[in-house]
This record gives structure tokens, sequence and C-alpha cells, in this order.
């Protein structure tokens, strides 16, 4: 409600607890990163980066941010 999705009538109209449920077994198993989360949030849209091709390339420049081991 407090991001605007309706009104009270309107999601007592369209929710139950079979629904609820659903969503929360879709939210185990498909969750973003909290920082996405956040980022939508609040509006944040990350510049558009290049395609990484070579897998090992990203691997190495993780490594370098020291983001991955």
């Amino acid at each position: 409600m407090a991001a605007g999705c309706g009104d009270w009538d309107r999601l007592e109209a369209t929710w139950d607890l079979n629904r609820y449920a659903a969503l929360r077994r879709h939210w185990r198993e498909v969750v973003p990163p909290a920082h996405l989360s956040l980022a939508a949030l609040i509006g944040f849209k990350p510049r558009r980066t290049e395609a990484v091709e070579d897998p090992e390339d990203l691997a190495r420049e993780l490594r370098a941010l020291g983001v991955m081991v």
C-alpha cells in the first residue's frame, strides 16, 4: 500500500492467503539480491555496461576488485 499499488478495498478484493503463500514460494526461489531491491526502490538506474564475452576475463576483474577469491 505504501508503494501506491492500490487501495485497501482493491487489495482485499484481489489478495487472499493462497496468493500470498504462492508469492512467498516465488520469493524463496527467485529473490533479487538486497542491493538490487533497494536500488529499484529508490529509483537508481545503473549505467549501461558492456557484456563480458569471456567468463575468465570477468573472473579476473572480480578477483582484482576483491569481490571474488
